[in-house]
């Protein structure tokens, strides 16, 4: 599913934080450039974070402790993966599934 054709804020939370992951597992170097220095946060990650929080506060009263998070789930699902010694098989229905439980604990408005 395309940002455009996700018809609710969840549905939009879920494609953002699956491609932020996709970007993390092809580029594991960079991100952990970016934990080490604040510095390396780029404009894009900033949009990110702002699209992400933005979709969160549709349904959340709380949306930047839920965004933290999502964020913190994805950097360590996707580094996790990235940076295995083996080549790991990543279900993305698994990412999916997680996701979604932790949108269920969202705080309502």
């Amino acid at each position: 599913i395309s940002l455009t054709a996700a018809h609710s804020p969840q549905q939009r939370v879920l494609v953002l934080l699956h491609g932020y992951m996709q970007r993390v597992r092809e580029h594991p170097a960079l991100m952990l450039c970016v934990f080490s220095s604040p510095a390396l946060f780029t404009q894009s990650l900033a949009h990110f974070t702002q699209q992400l929080e933005h979709e969160i506060a549709q349904f959340d009263a709380t949306p930047t402790v839920l965004r933290d998070v999502l964020v913190d789930y994805t950097n360590g699902y996707a580094l996790s993966i990235a940076l295995a010694p083996e080549p790991v098989d990543a279900d993305a229905s698994q990412f999916h599934a997680a996701i979604e439980r932790l949108l269920r604990t969202a705080q309502p408005l």
